[in-house]
Formats: C-alpha cells, sequence, structure tokens
C-alpha cells in the first residue's frame, strides 16, 4: 500500500503467438511507472512534441524540440532516438526558471506547404 493505492505486480504474457497481450502487458507497465513517478517523486509529466528527421548525409535521426533552447540530439534508431530527446528534454526543462517553463509555447499542430521550385 502506498499513499492509499495498491501496487500490484504485473506478469509478462509467456504466449508469443499472442503479440496483443503483450502490446497490453508494455502499455499497462508504462502507465504503471508514470503513475508511481507522480506519486512517489511528485513528478508531473508533461508532454512536448519533437520534429524527426533523417540526416541525408549520416544517415541519423535528428530530433528537435522547438520553444526548448538545446532540445535537439541524434542517433542511428529511432528507438534510441526517442531514448535521447526525452533524456535531453527533462534536462533542458530541469534547469529552466519556474517561470520560464510557464510561458513554453503550445503545441498547434503541422502544415505541409507546397511551392514552385
Amino acid at each position: 500500500m502506498l499513499h492509499g493505492y495498491t501496487v500490484t505486480t504485473l506478469k509478462k504474457p509467456t504466449d508469443s503467438s499472442c503479440p496483443n497481450n503483450l502490446f497490453q502487458w508494455k502499455h499497462e507497465q508504462s502507465l504503471i511507472k508514470h503513475y508511481l513517478y507522480i506519486l512517489i517523486l511528485g513528478i508531473v509529466m508533461s508532454k512536448f512534441t519533437a520534429y524527426i528527421e533523417r540526416d541525408p548525409e549520416t544517415g541519423f535521426y535528428v530530433a528537435v524540440v522547438p520553444g526548448i533552447p538545446g532540445a535537439h540530439t541524434q542517433a542511428e534508431t529511432l528507438d534510441e532516438l526517442q531514448k535521447n530527446i526525452t533524456e535531453v528534454v527533462e534536462l533542458c526543462i530541469g534547469e529552466m526558471d519556474p517561470r520560464t517553463r510557464k510561458l513554453l509555447p503550445e503545441f498547434i499542430g503541422i502544415q505541409q506547404i507546397e511551392v514552385s521550385v
């Protein structure tokens, strides 16, 4: 029992013929981790949008989070990029003054445009 909440252990499904069970298990595991961060550490999770491109010269994936100075990274795989950009954003936000955090821009959307070249 933790702050009035019961913590249970999830057992990973062993039946490899049913990928939906494994996906559900990973999703539940992720949610539990998220809520434990909030309960234990008092951390509020926020979502940010990263733009991802592939560098034509190196073949690396490059991620940039607009509106957060210094929030950019690169990696050879998308999984590695996800880990890297999450760490970078946590570091950048952690170093910000609380008043500056409140002024971060709100993501509205992405729009593709067509131009004659």
